[in-house]
This record gives structure tokens, sequence and C-alpha cells, in this order.
């Protein structure tokens, strides 16, 4: 079950909903590939067609592949974005290789840092609309 939340600046009163996490649809990352975008479909339906993803080892209730909604944050206009994250640890010819997402800002084309989000590590960020420290995190629920 995801969790939402709603982040508002008390200066300008800039407001933005947010979904993290993943609903009990994804059970599987082909289950939901729609959710990521359309440029990456293709590389990640051939890693897991084609190549050995292992279990973890070492952290045996971690998933391979990862996956989740996150937010993001650009450090140089600091516009707020929420992204599909994708992780998948593989084999490819016996050489053990990580795919991960990276995201860059539509506005600078920076490349976006995760935000977190946790109210205090929220609560240091520049509101995206008047740069004021002032966002505050309210819980907005959960989704499936």
């Amino acid at each position: 079950m995801g969790s939402e939340f709603v982040l508002r600046c008390k200066k300008c009163g800039y407001e933005k909903g947010f979904q993290l996490g993943i609903g009990m649809m994804y059970s599987s990352l082909e289950h939901i590939i729609d959710c990521v975008h359309a440029r990456r479909r293709k590389l990640i339906l051939g890693i897991l067609k084609n190549k050995t993803i292992p279990q973890h080892k070492d952290h045996p209730f971690e998933t391979n592949p990862f996956y989740e909604h996150r937010v993001y944050r650009c450090k140089t206009c600091n516009k707020l974005y929420q992204r599909f994250y994708v992780k998948i640890d593989y084999e490819d010819n016996g050489v053990e290789k990580t795919y991960e997402t990276r995201f860059s800002c539509s506005k600078c084309m920076k490349k976006l840092l995760p935000a977190g989000d946790n109210s205090d590590v929220i609560k240091k960020h520049p509101c995206p609309c008047c740069g004021a420290k002032k966002l505050e995190k309210t819980q907005g629920g959960f989704w499936d």
C-alpha cells in the first residue's frame, strides 16, 4: 500500500500532492510497466526477459527488481517531481550489472535528486514557487 501527502508553502500557498511507494496491483514490474517512461520500457523489458535476475543473497527480503513512486527535486530550480524509480540488479554474461533510473529536470535539465519523504527533510527544501523554506507536509492517507 502506498502513501500520499501534500506539500504546501506557508508563505505563497504553493501546493502539490505526491504518491509514494507501490499498490497492490504492483505485484511485478511487467504488470505496471506503463509507469515507466516510454523511452525506458524497451530496455527494462529486455533486461527482464533476456538477463539473469538473481535474488539478493545478503538481503533475502529485498526485492529485485525494486520499484516505487518517489519524490525528486531539482537542486538548481527547486522544482519537485513525482517519478517512478526502478532498480534492477542483473547478470550479463557472468558480469554483475545494475540498471537504475535517473531523472532530469524538465525546466533546467539538471539531474534530479531524491527529496525524501520525511517531514524534517521536506522542511529544508525551498519552495519551488517563491524559494522560501516554508514547506509543510500534511499526510494525505494511503492509496492502492
